[in-house]
């Protein structure tokens, strides 16, 4: 299955059901400890600029980009903020659904997820989030990873 992610009817539903699917979980981890392997990745190492900065390499697939995605958090701290983030953003969701929470709680969503996010990229990784540039990949990039951590795939 390809994933194009330039069509734009593709709900976020769709997109958080298809990075949890046991199909990404299973098939996008080499195994435990890939991480560490990863930093800097080659992308990072060919594609530097003059002043500094890193020019994000393009992608044609889901596939081709985790890896690039895994290369942005090989810090411990910034994994964790995202595994938190995304973790609280489930539990409001779930709230919301069991009714412990009033809907307004879901507009809270995108400032509990990118924020703990974007802390464990300015402040412990030091690098711009790719969300920026490859925002639906990293999106299912966020939710792969969150699984590969429940699983072990990824360190925690």
């Amino acid at each position: 299955m390809r994933l194009g992610c330039s069509a734009p009817e593709t709900s976020t539903f769709s997109i958080v059901m298809i990075a949890g699917s046991p199909m990404f979980l299973g098939g996008a981890s080499a195994g435990r400890g890939r991480l560490q392997t990863l930093s800097p990745t080659p992308f990072q190492r060919t594609m530097s600029h003059p002043e500094g900065h890193t020019m994000p390499p393009k992608f044609s697939s889901f596939e081709e980009f985790y890896p690039f995605y895994l290369g942005e958090h090989s810090n411990r701290t910034c994994r964790r903020l995202h595994f938190v983030g995304t973790a609280l953003v489930l539990g409001v969701v779930v709230a919301v659904i069991m009714g412990r929470l009033g809907p307004l709680w879901l507009l809270s969503i995108p400032v509990i997820g990118y924020g703990f996010a974007w802390v464990g990229h300015f402040v412990f990784e030091k690098n711009r989030p790719a969300t920026f540039t490859y925002p639906v990949w990293s999106f299912m990039g966020d939710w792969v990873m969150f699984g590969e951590m429940l699983t072990g795939k990824i360190r925690f």
